[in-house]
């Protein structure tokens, strides 16, 4: 009921809108007398007029809205995806500095401010950088062997508690978690076996991953 009186009143304002009478008087000679006559025109509005032009501007306007916030969006994901690629580059950057630090302690790098630094210093920066943000994955670099150890033996406690242990898209998945667990702790102790899902040991790939 509610939307035929809305469309009925539309309906009426497009009707008002659009056609619109004027009267016109004027004088006329009918029959050689002088009489007063009355004359009556009808003005179509174009379309696009009257109420239909603030509608067609309130949609244009909304589209441009949309238009507008599709565009900030795409811009705002596309800054993102950049700042995860810089932030991964150097994170890239500070492991292989690391590495290189760990076996030539007399040596130097470049850090991320193009300064060289002694490898002594650098690595104190990134271990100070991991106390700040321990979440980052190149900071299992500085774990102990004790905790190197714990973090195999937590993996594997919880594929056996898995209730899809016995799936095969499962078992690639825990392989795939113990083949990143393994190049973390082949970076810190090349020398040492690590284990594998069904509990096998591998020797640390040369060269490291």
């Amino acid at each position: 009921m509610k939307k035929t009186v809305l469309a009925i009143a539309l309906l009426l304002i497009a009707d008002a809108t659009f056609c619109q009478q004027n009267t016109t008087n004027t004088d006329c000679e009918v029959n050689g007398q002088h009489v007063n006559c009355t004359s009556t025109t009808t003005n179509s509005t174009p379309p696009g007029g009257g109420a239909l032009a603030g509608v067609n501007k309130a949609m244009a306007a909304n589209r441009e809205r949309v238009d507008a916030n599709r565009a900030r969006r795409a811009q705002l994901a596309q800054q993102s995806n950049a700042n995860a690629d810089l932030k991964q580059a150097e994170e890239n950057r500070v492991l292989v500095n690391i590495v290189y630090c760990r076996q030539n302690a007399t040596g130097s790098v470049t850090a991320g401010d193009g300064q060289v630094k002694s490898c002594p210093d650098e690595l104190a920066y990134a271990k100070a950088g991991c106390a700040v943000m321990p979440a980052m994955d190149l900071c299992k670099v500085f774990m102990s062997r004790a905790q190197v150890e714990k973090m195999f033996a937590d993996l594997a406690e919880k594929f056996r508690n898995d209730p899809r242990a016995k799936k095969h898209d499962c078992q690639m998945y825990y392989d795939s978690l113990f083949r990143t667990q393994t190049k973390w702790a082949c970076l810190s102790f090349p020398e040492t076996k690590w284990p594998l899902r069904d509990g096998t040991y591998q020797p640390c790939p040369t060269p490291l991953p």
